[in-house]
């Protein structure tokens, strides 16, 4: 029985505040549906808001109040503005905007009906291409990506190849699944003789094409739209980026057998993976990420060392470690 004189044997605040931050989440989500962050740039009142809104007063200013106290916004004299990291990262005006790369993988991480498909596993199959192919929209995936890529993983692959070449370089590379092409973009701007050639799902390249076109790097990047596990990508690499591709990229050893016959001798291929533990329970937003995915039937994600695994299988030497530099992936040398 329990008693006031008996101290609990652990804290229950981890499981007690679970439900909090779900209802942060959703304070998160609604705010960025509303647009409410591209209205705060400006100390700005809640009846002011209401007003160019055409929202219900008394329930904007709750809404503000909330968004307040879960650190999104301040509140001074009774008006309310962005903090700076929320202006930075979710007002639309601002380049930096992530909003739409967060309600995207919102939507994709919802866990519907989870007690049921646990129960009976899927109710249903989402997925024909068993590598993975049709699980998503990877078109909207690379486009609402485009902008969080610069939060520090264009840097961190920029970073990786400085430490490679020298700016002058004549690099030739390859992007497999190269998404929007920011990495292949980024290659030309910071290394001008280099050429890059992007392959990926024909729906996907449009996108690629856009970017191109945007950054005015025509001359340097190259996209062909296709299946990088069926198609031939060509050979003579100096560099093949193949950034979180390989969980998509049917069976390893042949994957990485055909990566190694495509790169020259002294080459490098950027490989990063999710870092998946063995026992597949870490990283935590992963794991937890992938989840209803998974519970619908897909079954494509690979642990690190599998992955890595292969890779040295095909001949490839670990030349760079991201866990020992300012990365998050390997460079293999050939």
């Amino acid at each position: 029985m329990n008693s006031a004189a008996k101290k609990p044997l652990y804290p229950a605040d981890r499981f007690l505040s679970s439900t909090q931050a779900v209802s942060e989440e959703q304070l998160l989500i609604a705010a960025i549906r509303l647009d409410v962050f591209s209205f705060l740039q400006e100390r700005t009142s809640a009846e002011v808001l209401a007003e160019k809104r055409n929202w219900h007063i008394r329930n904007t200013e709750l809404f503000l109040n909330a968004l307040t106290a879960a650190g999104y916004i301040i509140k001074e004299d009774g008006l309310f503005a962005n903090l700076p990291d929320t202006e930075y990262y979710l007002n639309k005006q601002s380049e930096m905007y992530i909003g739409d790369y967060i309600l995207f993988w919102h939507e994709i991480k919802k866990f519907d009906s989870i007690e049921e498909r646990v129960e009976k596993g899927p109710t249903f199959s989402r997925f024909s291409d068993k590598n993975g192919a049709d699980s998503y929209d990877f078109y909207q995936m690379a486009k609402v990506a485009k902008t969080e890529m610069y939060t520090g993983r264009v840097q961190a692959f920029i970073g990786a190849v400085q430490s490679l070449f020298s700016w002058d370089s004549a690099i030739n590379a390859l992007d497999i699944g190269g998404g929007s092409g920011i990495l292949s973009v980024e290659l030309a701007r910071s290394f001008p003789n280099s050429h890059s050639l992007i392959i990926d799902q024909p729906q996907v390249i449009k996108l690629a094409e856009e970017v191109i076109k945007e950054y005015e790097v025509k001359e340097q990047v190259d996209v062909m739209g296709g299946n990088f596990i069926t198609d031939d990508f060509g050979g003579g690499y100096d560099l093949v980026i193949a950034s979180a591709i390989f969980d998509f990229a049917g069976d390893l050893d042949t994957m990485s057998e055909k990566i190694y016959d495509s790169v020259k001798t002294g080459g490098f291929m950027y490989v990063d993976t999710h870092m998946v533990s063995d026992d597949f329970t870490a990283p935590k937003n992963c794991i937890i990420g992938w989840l209803p995915s998974h519970l619908d039937g897909l079954d494509i994600l690979k642990c690190d060392s599998e992955i890595t695994g292969a890779i040295e299988k095909a001949g490839f030497i670990k030349y760079l470690d991201g866990k020992e530099q300012d990365f998050p992936g390997y460079v293999y040398k050939k």
